[in-house]
């Protein structure tokens, strides 16, 4: 069983009730909701929207109020502390973390959903998912990936985090002005060299700590971008080296005190805001797939139509985004099992699949005016081969390890059957993480071609093109 991690702020329901201190606080989601069958995976599901909004606006109250250091030290460090359930049972697909546990460990526990832990050797990687989606083409789709050439490109674990800049009057520097200091590398170093001193005199050194541990600078050179949004907004762009952590407390620490660092500096323009993005394209696993018609067997006839399909979702946002969803389906059952920040992963999915592509698939830009969704999986014949090929990067925010999910039975089960375990050294965990959640989505891509292509909708369009 694997528990379902959300929380609602009290504010939600009623604004008059936030209080206005450094408390950030929250409530139990069970309490306020006051639902007798929650545990029901049916009713779970049907409020998983709301409680996923509800578990955000918690966290960012909670940073808001208390600021992202002392939300961190409260939240995340306070599991540090905690015992592990030592009991657990690494051979069963049972999570049994007490309930009482997940109140004190996490901020925003409703309570387990019992959604059983499933185990999928695709191209001979075995994938541990929560079993809630129903693979109809799965034995042809098992017989195709056990001879099947893949390739999964990873890559290096980064974040990317944001601050806002807004003209304060007629004072200070022009807008053109104001760009040009932000883009020298020079400044952008300085800015970086204090953003550092300031974290080493805190007591949560979040980014001070990181750095040691990494033997290296988390700011990446050239991979700050500076882009103004209008005549009196900027935002600065900074792309930060993680190594196996998500980062996300470290992206929103960098911008936090970045805010700091430049509102005492007289440039005309106020820091505004700052935390992370949920941009990760050029972090985002690409591959190649190479199937042998041959395995195709009694559904080699759907070949021909499952290539005019792909061309087809090249040019039809909304066939592409069937293919998507399906594609969404896979990774997140997987990302669920590995205790991953399902919300900011399917984020930057959808980012990367809105953007444009430019010179090569790793570099894009999101454009939300054009709203053209590319898929997620294109299919082509090559002779005797069926070539799967990535429509866009599989962007995401995943990690290796964290205090919280240390804790959690399910998590321990599903990396243990993945032979990712959370104990020992975890350098490249993460792209071991990112492969087995690009296979699974894979995979589910491709069943829904298989569903589309005997469809008779789909057969009518192919044949009979209007």
């Amino acid at each position: 069983l694997l528990k379902a991690t959300f929380t609602v702020p009290l504010s939600l329901f009623d604004v008059s009730d936030m209080p206005q201190d450094s408390s950030g606080s929250t409530v139990e989601a069970r309490s306020v909701y006051g639902i007798d069958n929650v545990f029901d995976p049916t009713v779970l599901s049907l409020t998983t929207t709301k409680l996923a909004i509800a578990q955000n606006l918690a966290a960012l109250r909670s940073i808001y109020y208390k600021g992202n250091r002392a939300h961190h030290m409260d939240h995340h460090n306070a599991a540090a502390s905690e015992p592990k359930n030592v009991k657990i049972k690494l051979d069963t697909m049972v999570d049994q973390t007490p309930l009482s546990d997940l109140d004190n460990l996490i901020e925003c526990c409703i309570g387990p959903s019992f959604f059983p832990l499933s185990t999928l050797n695709i191209g001979g990687k075995t994938v541990a998912s929560v079993e809630n989606t129903t693979l109809q083409y799965a034995s042809v789709i098992e017989r195709l990936f056990t001879s099947a050439d893949m390739s999964i490109e990873t890559k290096a674990p980064t974040i990317t985090t944001q601050v806002i800049y807004q003209k304060t009057g007629e004072d200070g520097l022009s807008l053109s002005e104001f760009v040009t200091l932000l883009s020298d590398p020079v400044y952008q170093s300085e800015q970086y060299s204090s953003v550092m001193a300031y974290d080493a005199q805190c007591d949560d050194n979040t980014l001070t700590r990181l750095a040691d541990r990494l033997k290296c600078s988390i700011f990446l050179p050239d991979r700050t971008d500076i882009r103004p949004l209008g005549r009196t907004v900027v935002r600065q762009n900074i792309t930060l080296y993680v190594g196996e952590t998500q980062g996300a407390n470290r992206a929103n620490a960098v911008a936090e005190t970045l805010r700091k660092v430049m509102n005492e500096r007289q440039t005309g323009w106020d820091a505004k805001g700052g935390i992370l993005s949920n941009w990760h394209t050029d972090r985002g696993t690409t591959f190649e797939v190479r199937l042998s018609v041959s395995d195709f067997g009694d559904y080699a006839h759907l070949i021909p139509m499952m290539t005019q399909l792909s061309v087809d979702a090249s040019t039809d946002p909304l066939l592409a985004r069937q293919i998507n969803i399906a594609a969404l389906e896979g990774m997140v059952s997987a990302d669920l099992a590995t205790g991953q920040d399902t919300r900011g992963n399917m984020a930057s999915f959808l980012f990367a699949s809105l953007e444009s592509p430019q010179d090569k698939i790793e570099t894009c830009a999101y454009d939300p005016v054009s709203n053209k969704e590319r898929p997620f999986l294109l299919i082509e014949r090559d002779g005797d081969d069926v070539i799967l090929r990535s429509g866009f990067p599989m962007a995401s925010a995943r990690t290796a390890v964290g205090r919280t999910v240390d804790h959690l039975d399910g998590v321990r089960i599903a990396r243990h059957k993945m032979g990712i375990p959370l104990t020992g050294d975890s350098v490249g965990k993460v792209n071991q993480l990112d492969d087995r959640a690009t296979r699974l989505a894979i995979v589910s891509a491709l069943n829904m071609y298989f569903l589309k292509c005997n469809s008779p909708s789909v057969l009518s369009r192919l044949y009979f093109p209007r």
